[in-house]
């Protein structure tokens, strides 16, 4: 009997038709919560790789000796990795401001 129960509690945890009955006002506070958390990690990535990334990979290839060698995908992915970041998170406040604005007008 407790068994029924607890997967009844959990269905409606995991119903995402729940968030249908959350008034506006909850909504615009979830929304602006991903906004302020978007924009934190914005800076905190852009900090990271302005001021300490891009200065240590300026570093190693200094140290090379001007080896010039054939660049591969991956490279460029781990030596641009936090603005690839840095834009996922631009996406999630772009998506965050339009839903406050579609919810408030």
């Amino acid at each position: 009997m407790n068994i029924i129960l607890l997967l009844q509690h959990y269905t409606l945890l995991s119903n995402t038709n729940n968030l249908e009955k959350l008034d506006n006002y909850t909504q615009t506070l979830i929304w602006g919560g991903v906004i302020i958390v978007s924009i934190l990690f914005i800076v905190v990535f852009l900090s990271i790789h302005f001021f300490y990334w891009r200065n240590k990979n300026n570093q190693r290839h200094s140290q090379r000796f001007g080896v010039n060698r054939e660049r591969g995908v991956l490279f460029e992915i781990r030596r641009n990795i936090f603005l690839i970041l840095t834009s996922l998170f631009a996406i999630s406040l772009a998506v965050g401001i339009i839903t406050i604005i579609k919810l408030n007008v």
